[in-house]
């Protein structure tokens, strides 16, 4: 019946066109139809720079949001010790520039102690970047922090008053360092070629956490350090050497079972949520700025993606299925350990009371 239907119709539509013409016109519509579901199954998420949001993308209402914060150094110790012996048995943070016997041992041996750029810090700042850092004016309150942690070469120029300008160490992604290597040999280019992005990266230690242990990335990460000196800019290159062998599943199931031992972990975790526990580790004190995976804010006003551009990306935040990591559950975690004194999670204006 419906196909009935829907050959009276399609001879209505087209009829004063030739058969050619409707042919043409059929095959056109069956490869729209065709990529139209290529699109949908294969979870390609098309970004855009209109301002227009969904609906799921409100944010959830939060009572305490600029509520004077405490913190638990009870709770936060008794983390910080799990945490340390979690991430000892997963990961050592290697400088790459250090003795080459010291790396071939950490890589053959697992030991890696005494070559970590890496020290004990006072009061650390993990800066993201969601747009709900813009008038924030949080600049001068990172800033003072003794560490700050930047991620993927998120610029500050323009933004100090709301990003500050300090840089400790900048963190990359997978994706991300595997652009900075495009970027530095210049695919078909005769010489390295520097780009203004990169030099985000100046004075920082460079860490790239998710590598692997093989002799090739440690000697690769090494010649990155050296490519970037040459150019003049002054980077310590550090990678996350696996101080066990785990596969990703125990991995992932390493870092999530800290802080919820329940988590499904099918859910990849985030470079950002991986550097938190890191960071209390290291820290006295840590404060997470831009960590915000919402689209509106608790005022309902528009947030950006990033704090940088007017990109918005609902989809792939909430959707676990379009994206690797859920970072709406992140955000759930983060502000229970705010809760808890554990650490300081802001999400809205600083009041520059330090």
């Amino acid at each position: 019946m419906l196909s009935r239907h829907f050959t009276r119709l399609w001879k209505e539509a087209t009829f004063h066109l030739n058969n050619k013409t409707r042919r043409i016109l059929a095959i056109t519509i069956l490869f729209m139809i065709i990529a139209f579901m290529w699109v949908k199954s294969s979870g390609y998420q098309v970004y855009t720079m209109t301002r227009d949001i969904d609906p799921l993308a409100s944010a959830p209402r939060l009572e305490a949001v600029n509520k004077p914060w405490a913190q638990n150094k009870v709770e936060f110790l008794k983390l910080k010790d799990v945490l340390r012996s979690s991430l000892r048995q997963m990961i050592a943070i290697v400088q790459v520039s250090k003795d080459v016997n010291l790396i071939r041992r950490c890589h053959e041996t697992h030991q890696c102690q005494g070559v970590s750029p890496l020290r004990h810090y006072g009061t650390c700042a993990l800066v993201g970047s969601s747009g709900i850092l813009l008038n924030s004016r949080c600049g001068d309150e990172i800033d003072a922090s003794d560490f700050v942690i930047r991620f993927n070469l998120s610029p500050q120029s323009g933004y100090t008053k709301d990003v500050g300008e300090k840089s400790s160490m900048m963190v990359l992604n997978t994706v991300m360092s595997g652009w900075v290597e495009g970027s530095i040999n210049g695919a078909g280019v005769a010489r390295p070629r520097k780009d203004s992005k990169i030099e985000t990266a100046n004075n920082t230690i460079l860490f790239i956490p998710k590598s692997r242990s093989t002799t090739y990335y440690l000697q690769h990460s090494r010649s990155l350090e050296q490519t970037l000196r040459k150019q003049g800019i002054n980077v310590i290159v550090a990678m996350g050497v696996p101080t066990a062998e785990l596969t990703r599943d125990e991995r992932r199931r390493q870092i999530w079972e800290v802080l919820d031992k329940d988590h499904n972990d099918e859910d990849m975790p985030s470079t950002g949520l991986l550097l938190v526990e890191i960071a209390i580790t290291l820290c006295d004190r840590v404060r997470l700025y831009g960590f915000y995976p919402f689209a509106r804010d608790q005022q309902d006003h528009v947030v950006p993606y990033h704090y940088w551009d007017n990109f918005t990306s609902v989809e792939s935040v909430l959707q676990k299925r379009k994206h690797p990591h859920n970072f709406a559950y992140e955000f759930e975690l983060l502000r229970n350990l705010h809760n808890k004194g554990v650490i300081e999670h802001k999400i809205g204006p600083c009041n520059n009371n330090l």
